[in-house]
């Protein structure tokens, strides 16, 4: 109003007040606290809010990833180096409110198993009815190996199947009665993380054995 009674309005506008804050958790496939994981990891959030912004995933105190967000999950690939992290998100909305899920520790293995010193017979092998045939791996890891396989012609021979056998960090596979043929084989090496290796194909031949001749010349 002014001194000579004139009036004039403003617009009318239209204020939410928002002082919930997001809800949010973790689900699946994210590690569990205090686990085990290998390098590339993922870790998943369920989150629900009225006003989404964004969510900050943080690894080992420093932001790692921003995202925008709308309610349902949001999956974040992280890799990680060898080594103890910790990790947690944080869910904003628009008008300023905050959540925060609980800190987890995560070991992460992100060297895979080494695998070395192949030993077999002596290539090529005569073929022989009682011939037996040794090959053989030095197999490691930083962490724990879960398992050790020989993929011979097409096969697979496992350590814990109870089909290697094992002294120290040489595996062992011995056949007999192989036919005259050339093999191929490879070794795989698994650990407790989930890294793999693989040896490259080898071969191994068995030569058949070369008849005896005998020649008689007549007087």
């Amino acid at each position: 109003n002014d001194t000579a009674g004139t009036t004039t309005n403003s617009d009318t506008r239209t204020i939410t007040i928002d002082t919930t804050a997001p809800t949010i958790a973790f689900t699946s496939p994210t590690p569990d606290n205090n686990t085990l994981a290998n390098g590339s990891t993922s870790i998943n959030i369920t989150h629900n809010d009225n006003n989404p912004g964004t969510l900050v995933l943080w690894v080992d105190g420093a932001v790692n990833q921003t995202l925008a967000y709308v309610n349902g999950s949001t999956l974040f690939n992280l890799t990680l180096t060898t080594g103890n992290h910790t990790y947690n998100v944080t869910a904003n909305d628009t008008a300023g409110n905050t959540q925060n899920t609980g800190t987890r520790n995560v070991q992460s293995d992100a060297s895979v198993p080494v695998i070395s010193t192949f030993g077999e017979p002596s290539d090529p092998a005569t073929y022989s009815t009682t011939a037996t045939y040794a090959f053989n791996a030095t197999a490691t890891d930083t962490t724990n190996l879960s398992d050790i396989l020989l993929e011979f012609n097409g096969v697979n021979y496992s350590y814990v199947a109870g089909q290697l056998t094992k002294n120290g960090d040489i595996y062992n596979r011995t056949f007999s009665a192989l036919a005259a043929a050339t093999y191929t084989y490879r070794w795989h090496a698994n650990d407790t993380s989930g890294n793999k290796n693989s040896s490259p194909t080898l071969n191994f031949t068995i030569d058949k054995a070369v008849a005896a001749m005998f020649l008689t010349f007549s007087p």
